[in-house]
């Protein structure tokens, strides 16, 4: 991210983005010292419903992650893109608050 240490490149990086960026200085500073920067490789499934659900909450920091949705019951039936994510987006808030699995695949 930055040249700062590891905190402060989380802190200035969330600052930039809502809802990160409305948060209370004290929530911030808890956020930032509690992320962990992990790295996919292109096309690699961050998190899928056959995952279970997530004990996680993922925020992009570079790049891109595609959700995708299985159509049908069919194994066969193919994926529907659903959302594009990018930089300061969080993912999968509906799962984490409702404990179940994500209903869709995330891949970078």
């Amino acid at each position: 991210m930055g040249s700062g240490t590891p905190v402060a490149d989380a802190r200035a990086f969330l600052r930039l983005h809502a809802p990160f960026s409305q948060m209370r200085e004290k929530d911030l500073d808890f956020l930032a010292d509690h992320v962990e920067a992990v790295r996919f490789a292109r096309g690699e499934v961050l998190l899928a419903p056959e995952h279970g659900a997530p004990q996680a909450c993922y925020i992009v920091a570079e790049g891109a992650v595609e959700a995708a949705r299985q159509l049908g019951a069919r194994r066969g039936a193919g994926v529907e893109p659903t959302v594009q994510l990018s930089p300061g987006d969080a993912f999968p808030v509906g799962a984490l608050m409702a404990e179940r699995p994500a209903s869709s695949t995330y891949r970078a």
